[in-house]
């Protein structure tokens, strides 16, 4: 994972990789997030996963600066 992150030419490409890993969302799951899903102040994020059940997830704060 490091090395993909390493080699991310701009911020968003960056904020995607950050995202997934430490959140551990799927990439579907990635892929139907808003930004309105996104929670800055408590560092997490509404996604539906499989069967449409929604869960929340959480981030550090190195993606959260990423993010922003």
């Amino acid at each position: 994972m490091e090395k993909l992150r390493n080699n991310c030419k701009n911020i968003r490409n960056l904020a995607i990789i950050d995202l997934l890993n430490s959140s551990g969302i799927r990439i579907s799951e990635l892929t139907n997030l808003k930004i309105e899903d996104i929670n800055f102040e408590n560092k997490s994020c509404v996604v539906f996963g499989k069967g449409k059940k929604m869960r929340e997830v959480y981030f550090d704060g190195k993606t959260k600066l990423h993010l922003e």
